[in-house]
């Protein structure tokens, strides 16, 4: 059954509890509500003790009476009979009964939005309980009882509380005998852990659910439980296994006819579609759920919801244009509650993206949105709801921000924001000191606005493990929802009144920012808070060294400097971003097809706009390598091969990437004897091409550092380089195979001669390599890898590798390049590398320069892929 939490677990932590993800969430109706129990859900016992006996003119026939009103949706009428019952069970003195009809009251109350006064028909029925039997004997009743409150503290946002009267209420249901209860109850539980952040525990008890409820005949609740489980398999990545249990659930709720689950699992199929990318079945599995005639209302506006998103994200402006309206109306039936609040917010946010994003048609009325955002904040005043009275009041903000109204706005954003900071809850509160810092720029008070960017980036810096967690949520996209927050308070440092040059302490803050984005775009990357930044100053690093940070802003190209003995230079070129990434795609393009000659373009271009601004401060400085703190799509391509119309820049400097020094201690390769451990494939597996000449990339590698261990072809399994990489600690780990980078987690991998080793499993691998915890892996290098052919971002997945293996360095390329030519630049780089006083940048560059010295390999194709990440020295 379910683990059991003390309540002390939960006592005051609405103090930090991630309500945001709980926002995020219900933005975009990706959580099927719990809503409020249909007449099945109500206990058995409690009908069956009315059934039990001939219905008489007294609160037992009264209390029956309320029931079938109640399954029926004759929720006014059952409170009416409920009330009038318990009237005559405290006449009577009968508490038992008394207390099973005050939480069935609660229910129906909640339906009606009547939150006050189920509050306080729950919280009487406990204390009858509590008074009268403590020992907790009835324990059916108890359940019952404890499964109310559950709901109510779920309507009402309480997470903590519905937690801990859910896990309750299992436990009682276990005492009752009652499985099935206790089933429910459970999978209510499960999505309450869900809606507050905790998915991988959700995930755990809907499995447990689902394994019991295999040996029980086939039922709405079979159905249901794996539908659910499936929701929480979607949010921990797992989207595969979640898709057979929608199809699981979906088969049982057609056999059984049960409506109310087909639909819940259309929607959810329709989540997991979108969260894969595929657009187009995602909406078709919505349209299903809206199209089922006895669906649930609650689960067909959720599917309208996420319809509307949908199609507002695909631009599908006409079809939104369509939908919206009766939805409006329909929400606006809707009986105040704390999910239906959100509903509302989720539409007026769709509305706002569909003003701000379809220029070619007149806007959407302002006053309607703004009416809707007014009208849900005073509900959720009403409902004590600060989180939600916040969203709604700082969107409304965002509403009068766009009708150019900045001062209203303002007001209304520092209300939300004070709603926020009060409630602890910094994912509301960063969108509404971002908000009010784009106000106080537009109203031209510059210092205020940096102040308020400056307190937005601190609270997502507190929020890193919350959002981190957040997998991949639709409504939730890090390039929409946090990188603009970094890029824009970058650009509010970087610009000056009169076309005066920042000061060293704006350069220094600029800087530090950029490097915090990229901690933060890793973190989403992993899905985890796993990478901690230390700041690092350039003055600790070796004199010839610079550090290089390109940042893409919407209209122009920015460069920070950072010299030895801390020295800042600042650079501005115009060009927009869409320019730029489309001059980055065409470098990239030209560079990996041999046929083509016409890289040279492109790559003066970039040269011009990324590298000539600063040569002049770079030669006076004698710098020899030239470190870059890559952004956006910069990642994709090799700045060896940028080329000032002369040279390459290889030729000049010795070239590095780092995703920032907050992330790396660049320290010197130890001139001591090296270790290596060598790994490669030559034959072909799992059907990728032979590597012929690995063999003799390997053999050359072993005369040049003999001391380690090899694994080739039939011995490099799995289980054998785990073996290796746990007993032995090796300064230089090798591996030449086949590999992918990927910009999604779960497509980075190494193929083994056995298996595929996942990038993570690898990660964790050599970060076990610690038989001395001051030793680490000096260098790792990865000969045959690439990054993921079509992916604009697959480079994040090199550099989050590189980062989270623990190793100083990592040597990889950012294309397939020809086995023959790879294995003779690895063995190039390995004779530079024991040289005395080599860097391992200039290893990579020497060896690079050795090939552009041959006719046969001077393209750029087969030396500038090869990238040194980490510490360059």
């Amino acid at each position: 059954m379910v683990k059991r939490h003390r309540r002390s677990e939960f006592r005051g932590i609405d103090q930090r509890w991630p309500w945001g993800r709980l926002v995020l969430c219900l933005l975009l109706g990706v959580v099927v509500a719990v809503g409020m129990p249909k007449a099945g859900w109500l206990p058995g016992a409690a009908i069956a003790a009315v059934e039990s006996s001939a219905p008489s003119a007294g609160g037992e026939q009264l209390e029956h009476q309320g029931i079938v009103q109640y399954g029926v949706g004759a929720y006014l009428q059952a409170i009416a009979s409920w009330e009038q019952a318990i009237a005559r069970y405290r006449a009577d003195g009968d508490w038992s009964g008394l207390a099973r009809t005050l939480s069935n009251l609660s229910l129906a109350q909640q339906h009606m939005g009547q939150w006050s006064a189920a509050t306080a028909a729950i919280e009487e029925a406990l204390s009858l309980l509590q008074t009268h039997d403590g020992a907790r004997g009835q324990a059916e009743l108890w359940a019952q009882v404890l499964n109310c409150e559950g709901n109510l503290r779920y309507g009402l946002g309480q997470m903590p509380a519905a937690i801990v009267a859910w896990e309750q209420a299992t436990e009682a249901y276990g005492a009752a005998d009652n499985l099935i209860g206790a089933l429910q109850s459970q999978m209510n539980l499960a999505l309450a852990l869900k809606a507050a952040g905790f998915y991988q525990r959700a995930q755990e008890q809907l499995a447990e659910v689902v394994e019991q409820l295999r040996s029980q005949p086939d039922s709405p609740l079979k159905a249901s439980a794996l539908q659910r489980w499936a929701d929480a398999l979607r949010l921990v990545g797992r989207l595969d296994v979640a898709e057979t249990a929608l199809s699981e659930s979906l088969a049982l709720s057609q056999t059984l006819h049960a409506d109310a689950e087909r639909a819940a699992t259309l929607l959810s199929w329709g989540n997991t579609k979108r969260i894969g990318g595929d657009m187009e079945s995602a909406q078709d599995f919505y349209q299903q759920a809206i199209a089922l005639e006895r669906a649930p209302s609650a689960t067909r506006i959720l599917a309208q919801l996420a319809l509307l998103n949908l199609q507002v994200q695909q631009q599908q402006w006409a079809a939104a244009q369509t939908l919206w309206p009766p939805l409006a109306r329909d929400l606006q039936q809707l009986t105040s509650s704390h999910q239906n609040l959100y509903h509302r917010i989720n539409l007026a946010i769709s509305l706002l993206q569909i003003n701000q994003g379809n220029p070619d048609r007149p806007p959407l009325a302002w006053r309607s949105i703004a009416e809707i955002l007014a009208e849900t904040a005073s509900q959720a005043e009403e409902l004590g709801d600060r989180l939600g009275q916040s969203y709604a009041l700082g969107y409304l903000g965002s509403v009068y921000e766009q009708t150019q109204q900045p001062a209203t706005a303002q007001t209304l954003t520092e209300q939300a924001l004070t709603l926020a900071q009060g409630m602890n809850s910094g994912e509301a509160a960063y969108l509404w000191q971002w908000q009010l810092g784009r106000l106080l720029k537009q109203q031209g008070h510059n210092a205020s606005a940096i102040t308020a960017y400056g307190e937005s980036i601190q609270t997502l810096k507190s929020l890193r493990s919350d959002l981190a967690t957040v997998k991949a949520d639709v409504q939730f996209s890090f390039r929409e929802n946090v990188e603009p927050v970094y890029r824009e308070f970058v650009s509010l440092l970087l610009t000056t009144d009169s076309g005066q040059e920042p000061t060293p302490a704006k350069l220094a803050q600029a800087r530090d920012v950029i490097e915090s984005l990229q901690l933060a775009e890793l973190d989403n990357y992993f899905q985890e808070a796993c990478l901690q930044g230390q700041p690092v100053s350039i003055d600790q690093l070796e004199a010839r060294s610079a550090v290089l940070y390109p940042i893409i802003l919407g209209d122009r190209l920015e460069l920070i400097l950072s010299l030895p003995q801390g020295q800042f230079r600042h650079y501005s070129r115009s060009i927009a971003a869409p320019e730029l990434e489309a001059l980055i795609q065409q470098f990239r393009q030209n560079l990996v097809i041999l046929s083509r000659r016409n890289y040279l373009a492109s790559a003066q271009q970039l040269y011009d706009l990324l590298v000539r601004p600063a040569i002049a401060d770079l030669r006076a400085n004698n710098v020899k390598t030239l470190v870059f703190v890559l952004d956006g799509d910069l990642k994709s391509i090799p700045m060896a091969a940028l080329h000032d119309g002369q040279q390459f820049l290889i030729e000049e400097f010795a070239v590095a990437l780092s995703p920032g020094l907050q992330l790396i201690s660049p320290q010197p390769l130890e001139q001591q004897q090296l270790t290596i451990l060598t790994a490669g494939l030559t034959e072909g597996r799992q059907g990728f091409a032979p590597l012929s000449y690995v063999e003799d990339e390997i053999a050359q590698i072993r005369s040049i550092l003999p001391t380690g261990s090899s694994l080739v072809d039939e011995s490099f399994t799995k289980p054998a380089f785990r073996s290796q990489v746990e007993t032995t600690q090796f300064p230089v780990v090798h591996i030449a195979t086949h590999g992918q980078f990927s910009s999604n987690l779960d497509n980075t991998f190494l193929l083994a001669w056995d298996d595929v080793i996942q990038g993570d499993e690898l990660s964790r691998l050599l970060q076990d390599n610690t038989n001395n915890p001051q030793q680490v892996i000096e260098l790792l290098v990865l000969s045959a890898c690439q990054t993921a052919a079509g992916d604009q971002r697959a480079a994040l997945g090199l550099a989050g590798f590189a980062i989270k293996s623990g190793a100083r360095s990592t040597l990889a390329s950012l294309w397939s390049v020809n086995d023959a030519a790879t294995s003779e630049l690895m063995a190039l780089f390995y004779r530079e590398l024991v040289k005395p006083q080599t860097t391992r940048a200039g290893a990579l560059q020497m060896a690079q320069l050795s090939f552009l010295a041959n006719p046969a390999t001077r393209h750029p194709l087969y030396w500038a892929p090869f990238v040194m990440l980490g510490s360059w020295l």
